[in-house]
């Protein structure tokens, strides 16, 4: 007890008389390993003589009683075997003991022994004595506040060294692979460990352990630490999906999402579309959606990423909305040749077939198939029969892919009548209207004049008498003359004359008609009569075709036809 009352003594009074120590007021230490004791002290300069280079330094640990563990002139002897650095001129007590153990947990003191009255035992320690290596420290050093892709970081792993005289061994490792420069260094009792690269988007979320390892003199022990490395970047691996996958009928709900990488996380997405070369934008959002698909949303669709560090365009999608086919227009124009045509719209592309009668329809000498493309999915095919048709056939253009079939039917194929023949038989008509015109008024002028038919090849019950000449002129009247008398009769009564062109045609089929006839004008002319002069028929008209001629003569009021 008096013991400890004069240490006590003594440690004040070496404070108050300038004894001094630097040390660390707690120690941790791994068992198995080394303890290192940095330590330097000073003394009252009074004992200053007193203190030589040979001066003992001890530790002790305290208890009851103290015990004495390490003494400087025995360092191999000790409960702790150990090295003390320097001498004690160089007032040093830097100390190593080279082995520990749990046994030896407690507080230590530091002891100087001089010559004469120098003795003194300075401020105690505390040893914790650790079974297993504590984790290392992994950090970005020099952190900035972002980490941005494109910049370059320090990735630090620091960890304490019980035993500077055998530090620990260690190792990064890292879930990718990537471009690193390693440096490591001893500053104080710290080992550390610095990566330098430039990050990337890659380098995101991915960890980065840092690893020690002990040899320790009956065992090997680790320990490590993990850190995530957090990049902000621009969107990357923008994509476009569509859901349901496969073939998109038509009619049916699809829907189209964008899909995209960034930090921060990508909320705002733009639709695209390419139509025919042209931009048009769509709409915004992550999902672009189609309640009932037609044709017309088929086409190439992109979207466009974007956050605070940039935007991304993803792939072009194309989205084939398909169809059955569906024949838009269809026409037929009919003359003497008869063309058709059908316009028809499918996807998949169809195929389409002409049928005559039910019959397919191929390329021939009477018939001919030509294809025009009109589009991707559209297209025209025209059929054109060369020749007339003897019956009235049905035409259909039908066409089908494997979604479904479509057709058309036509109708009346049969040519109209020909113009021609139309007008010739008007003319005849006309033409026969006006012989019967004529025919009443030579019979009523023949009444007025008591008329006495001839003896000829043609007389009806009228009086009528027709002669037919050489030439084909026909004349007609009450009586007939002979040709002298004919010229050489004179009459009082004035002379008319009229004059009619027609043209006697022949069918397109060969057909034979009566008259066919066009006329163009008709002259009537009055003349005095003119007992020395010869009775003179005039006529002038246009016709189509020369056909015989007809004179009408009388007797006494004459009038002359001429029928061309």
């Amino acid at each position: 007890m008096t013991g400890r009352i004069i240490l006590i003594g003594s440690l004040i009074q070496g404070v108050l008389c300038g004894f001094s120590i630097t040390q660390p007021n707690n120690l941790e230490v791994l068992s198995g390993s080394c303890a290192f004791i940095p330590c330097t002290f000073d003394i009252d300069p009074e004992y200053n003589n007193d203190l030589t280079a040979n001066a003992r330094r001890l530790w002790y640990k305290n208890g009851i009683p103290y015990q004495k563990v390490f003494d400087s002139r025995s360092p191999s002897s000790g409960v702790l075997n150990g090295t003390i650095f320097g001498n004690a001129l160089d007032k040093n007590c830097t100390t190593r003991f080279h082995y520990v153990t749990q046994n030896n947990i407690g507080r230590y003191h530091f002891r100087l022994q001089g010559n004469n009255k120098l003795q003194y035992n300075y401020a105690t320690l505390q040893m914790n004595v650790r079974d297993s290596p504590p984790k290392p420290k992994v950090s970005i050093y020099m952190q900035q506040q972002e980490v941005v892709e494109g910049t370059s970081v320090i990735l630090r792993c620091s960890v304490k060294m019980f035993c500077s005289s055998h530090p620990p061994a260690l190792i990064w490792s890292t879930s990718t692979i990537v471009s690193i420069r390693e440096q490591q260094r001893q500053i104080q009792s710290d080992l550390i460990s610095d990566l330098h690269f430039t990050v990337t988007h890659q380098h995101h979320r991915v960890n980065f352990t840092c690893m020690i390892s002990y040899q320790l003199q009956n065992r090997n022990t680790s320990a490590q630490e993990s850190m995530t490395l957090h990049v902000q970047y621009a969107p990357k691996n923008t994509s476009v999906f569509v859901s349901p996958s496969g073939c998109v009928l038509e009619g049916r709900s699809v829907s189209l999402t964008c899909s995209s990488d960034g930090n921060p996380a990508v909320i705002n997405f733009t639709w695209h579309r390419d139509t025919e070369g042209h931009l048009k934008h769509l709409q915004t959002g992550p999902d672009l959606i189609f309640d009932k698909t037609e044709p017309k949303h088929s086409g190439r669709y992109y979207c466009t990423a974007h956050n605070k560090h940039g935007n991304q365009n993803s792939t072009t999608l194309m989205l084939d909305v398909q169809y059955a086919p569906k024949i838009s227009q269809s026409s037929c124009s009919k003359s003497d040749i008869i063309t058709c045509f059908c316009e028809v719209d499918g996807n998949p592309v169809p195929t389409l077939e002409w049928r005559l009668s039910g019959r397919p329809v191929v390329n021939s000498t009477s018939t001919s198939i030509f294809q025009e493309q009109l589009g991707d999915t559209k297209f025209r095919t025209t059929l054109t029969v060369n020749q007339p048709l003897t019956d009235t056939p049905t035409l259909q253009c039908v066409s089908g892919n494997s979604h479904g079939s479509a057709s058309q039917q036509f109708q009346e194929l049969q040519p109209p009548p020909s113009c021609v023949d139309g007008l010739s038989l008007l003319a005849g008509v006309v033409i026969g209207v006006i012989v019967m015109l004529i025919v009443g008024i030579v019979s009523l002028f023949c009444t007025r004049q008591n008329c006495k038919p001839s003896q000829t090849e043609h007389e009806d019950s009228t009086g009528l008498a027709a002669v037919l000449d050489n030439e084909g002129d026909v004349y007609v009247n009450k009586s007939t003359f002979s040709s002298t008398e004919a010229v050489t009769h004179h009459t009082s009564e004035s002379l008319h004359y009229s004059s009619i062109n027609f043209t006697n045609t022949e069918a397109a089929s060969g057909e034979k008609r009566d008259i066919s006839l066009t006329t163009d004008y008709s002259e009537v002319q009055h003349h005095a009569a003119d007992a020395t002069e010869a009775k003179n028929i005039s006529a002038d008209s246009k016709t189509n075709q020369s056909t015989p001629d007809t004179m009408i003569k009388s007797t006494e009021d004459t009038t002359y036809e001429n029928i061309i």
